[in-house]
């Protein structure tokens, strides 16, 4: 079985419980869902007048009208509906009733309508409960409102997690004062040791950070996860975080058993500049090796951090192989290479994102980025830089909305890219100009033959032929049942049956809103066995990228060779030459040796596979 990374599992969960509910805006609202959201009174009246079987009907993923009522605050609306017989906890798709959207909105007048009428005040839905939704909201009011009525803040969720732990990732400081004053431990753990001051160190949020300091957080606790706050908002880039540790007695040269790195390794490796410096200032070792024996200025010459690695040299750092890391590593042109049909080179640009420079394109998928940028912005640390890339013919799919896959500042690229193209499995707000496909569509479009699947998540994947280079995509459809009852297989089917086989296959293989992780795997090696990809690139790990090592293993140990091809980190790359994998620079090893690949060769992700009968 695959071990989850609880770290990554809650941040997707932190994510996606807001995603879900952010989503249902007004643009999916229809008919008596939309006069609910506006608190046209009228409008509900004489639909229900029509058909009296609205009441309780389901829109969006399951929304009711009393869920939309609730999100837009409309008491009136809910007064009406539960006087004519609404479910005052009906569920949506997750499990959200209407007081989750109550809680989540601020909708507190809604709120004790419901409760007046008998409304539960702490259903469980698939992210939480309401009280959990009005805390990460920061929806003060509605949090004192639902302890009022009995709702146990020292509830824990699965594996250990506390409110105050879910809050702490950027909720209001108000909101953290008052449970830590309602009794949750400021230093609480998690089943594995994770603290909300861990959590205040991935979310960069200083004002919860500053009281759960002043209230006796310890700034250097690990946890079983040997992950010490200060590396954690080193590698997030949260200067002003890194800044209030160092202040409060942070260690400046912990490092994890597992890699031995420091928060400067981790400074370097993402390019903040300006943290490397605060932490060289208090005393950080800037010629200290790792387990692999490389210094913070190995990984900012890998990953192209100019400034950074300016900095680190202005500090004494020794510099006698930098010249051959600038080489070997990314400070050359490497995007104006030309290549010939057939060959093509595969960038990480983190989690789902992934650029892929052929003969006459780059096509960039599902790009995404949360946070602080490098200081210096290239692709090759896994980067969009327009300028780097404006005399490109640059084609960007984006598979769905979610925000893990989804930025709408990919559409401010076009100021600066004469020659771009929006392929999208959604419709976007606001935007315009762009090619939408649906499920199970084929297109010509700029040369490039394009044929998507229908994800079983949200929106589509993408099949790609450009210049001898097939691509499948795949976004966000992963199979969620072990007997593959659900609709997961026939998409991968509908591939199979028109003879569509990928060169190079996107799998994720990981993920909150995937469910059962066993039923994850399972799908991978289906789609493997039914496609016979050419290499397979793991993905959808949200910064957790020893994931797809993880999974990789667990793949030859079920004799799937793939061959796996796993980023260690954002910016690595792979050169693919006739569908095979030649040569590859990634932060880690592969998860298992390819055929033909030499013992011990840890740059290579090549695979020389026998034809199958």
């Amino acid at each position: 079985m695959i071990r989850v990374n609880k770290t990554i599992l809650l941040v997707l969960v932190l994510l996606f419980s807001v995603v879900w509910l952010w989503a249902g805006s007004e643009s999916e609202a229809k008919g008596i869902h939309a006069a609910a959201l506006k608190g046209d009174l009228a409008k509900v009246k004489a639909f229900l007048k029509k058909d009296a079987s609205l009441l309780n009907s389901d829109g969006w993923h399951g929304k009711k009208p009393l869920h939309w009522a609730a999100q837009g605050g409309q008491k009136a609306v809910a007064e009406f509906l539960i006087a004519q017989g609404a479910a005052v906890d009906g569920k949506n798709e997750v499990d959200e009733t209407p007081l989750h959207y109550a809680a989540a909105y601020g909708s507190k007048d809604v709120a004790e309508v419901l409760l007046a009428n008998g409304a539960a005040v702490n259903p469980k839905a698939k992210y939480g409960t309401p009280l959990t939704y009005a805390a990460q909201e920061g929806q003060v009011e509605m949090v004192k409102l639902l302890i009022s009525k009995g709702v146990d803040v020292k509830e824990t969720t699965e594996n250990g997690f506390t409110l105050l732990h879910h809050c702490s990732w950027d909720g209001k400081k108000e909101i953290i004062e008052l449970l830590i004053d309602k009794g949750i431990p400021a230093d609480a753990k998690t089943d594995f040791g994770r603290t909300p001051l861990q959590m205040a160190a991935l979310g960069g949020n200083v004002e919860a950070a500053k009281v759960l300091i002043k209230k006796g957080a310890d700034v250097n606790h690990k946890g079983e996860e040997d992950w010490p706050p200060l590396y954690l908002a080193a590698k997030r880039g949260h200067k002003d975080f890194v800044g209030l540790l160092l202040e409060s007695g942070a260690a400046v040269d912990v490092t994890r058993e597992k890699s031995k790195r420091t928060p400067l390794h981790l400074a370097a490796l993402n390019g903040y500049g300006e943290i490397a410096a605060m932490l060289m200032e208090k005393g950080a070792d800037p010629n200290a090796e790792d387990i692999k024996g490389k210094t913070p200025l190995y990984y900012a010459a890998r990953y192209s951090h100019k400034k950074v690695a300016k900095k680190l040299v202005s500090k004494g750092v020794k510099v006698e192989n930098l010249e051959k890391l600038k080489k070997k590593f990314g400070y050359s042109p490497i995007l104006k290479k030309q290549f010939e049909p057939g060959h093509a080179l595969a960038w990480y640009l983190g989690h789902s994102g992934w650029a892929i420079k052929t003969a006459n394109y780059l096509l960039i998928f599902d790009y995404y980025k949360r946070g602080n940028l490098p200081d210096t912005p290239l692709i090759t640390n896994g980067t969009i830089n327009t300028e780097e890339i404006k005399d490109l013919n640059v084609v960007v799919f984006a598979s769905h909305a979610h925000g893990d896959h989804y930025m709408p500042s990919i559409f401010d690229w076009r100021k600066d890219i004469q020659n771009i193209t929006y392929i999208m499995g959604f419709k976007p707000e606001k935007q315009s100009d762009y090619i939408y496909m649906g499920p199970r569509e084929t297109k010509k479009v700029n040369g490039l033959e394009v044929t998507t699947i229908e994800s079983n998540d949200s929106g589509v994947g993408f099949f790609v032929r450009a210049d001898g280079v097939n691509i499948f995509h795949s976004g966000d459809h992963a199979n969620r049942k072990r007997d593959f009852s659900g609709p997961f297989k026939k998409e991968i089917e509908f591939l199979a049956d028109r003879g569509l086989t990928p060169d190079i296959f996107f799998a994720p293989v990981s993920g909150c809103g995937f469910g059962d992780l066993e039923s994850v795997k399972k799908g991978v090696y289906y789609t493997i066995k039914k496609l016979s990809p050419k290499a397979v690139f793991p993905m959808h790990a949200l910064g957790s990228e020893e994931r797809y090592v993880e999974f990789a293993k667990e793949a030859k140990k079920a004799g799937i060779e793939g061959p796996f091809c796993c980023a260690g980190h954002s910016g690595d790359w792979f050169f693919i030459n006739q569908g095979s994998v030649k040569k590859a620079y990634t932060l880690h090893k592969v998860g298992h040796k390819h055929k033909g690949e030499k013992k011990g060769d840890k740059k290579a992700c090549k695979k020389k596979q026998k034809e199958k009968k």
